[in-house]
């Protein structure tokens, strides 16, 4: 399955990234249903968030231009 990522809208004005700016979530099974677990990102998974960086942008500019 593939990560989920949820970035922060309401990112405060600061140099470097504060955890929970952007965080990668996995999707678990309880007993109650399926739920998300999130987690700062580490070093070997922003090359994941560029890439879904990427795809919003490119959305965002289609969406610009029609």
């Amino acid at each position: 399955m593939k990560p989920q990522i949820r970035i922060s809208l309401a990112v405060e004005d600061h140099d470097r990234p504060q955890p929970g700016d952007v965080e990668i979530g996995q999707s678990i099974i309880n007993p109650d249903g399926p739920s998300m677990i999130w987690h700062d990102i580490s070093k070997a998974d922003w090359p994941i968030v560029a890439a879904k960086l990427e795809q919003i942008a490119l959305l965002l500019r289609s969406k610009a231009r029609s």
